[in-house]
């Protein structure tokens, strides 16, 4: 089922899953920071990978063939270029949901997260200097 969403629209697929790991400012720009820092108050990556490791072998089995179909279809299809993700992995499909059951993401109000963030010690400005992140771009795994 993956393999065939990515053939109708493998950006899509990407952004989702940027979007639901917190990563979507490496491919569109330090303007989704604050979505970034909203979505990983929510979805903790290191959580997920735990949760996939203590999974049941018939859920990880579904995991492993979702990550399958995805990297199959890249190596099949060699002219589409990830922005981000160049490789998927298992874990990543327990980041998105399109279910009811969970936080409620959009009650934290990115306007007041970023004056919230700005206002601490540790903002997210100073830190991406700090790190030496070049504007626009955000560093990180691929």
């Amino acid at each position: 089922m993956i393999y065939a969403q990515a053939e109708d629209d493998f950006n899509r697929v990407e952004t989702n899953y940027l979007n639901s790991m917190g990563r979507l400012a490496e491919a569109e720009g330090e303007g989704e920071i604050y979505r970034d820092l909203r979505m990983k108050i929510f979805i903790d990556p290191a959580d997920m990978k735990a949760k996939y490791e203590s999974s049941p072998a018939w859920l990880k089995s579904l995991m492993n063939a979702w990550a399958d179909g995805l990297n199959y279809y890249l190596a099949k299809h060699p002219q589409v270029t990830p922005r981000v993700i160049k490789h998927f992995e298992p874990w990543m499909a327990l980041t998105f949901s399109e279910g009811s059951i969970g936080g409620d993401i959009e009650r934290v109000n990115l306007t007041q997260l970023e004056a919230f963030w700005q206002r601490s010690a540790y903002g997210i400005h100073a830190g991406l200097r700090a790190a030496g992140a070049s504007a626009g771009r955000v560093a990180g795994p691929g």
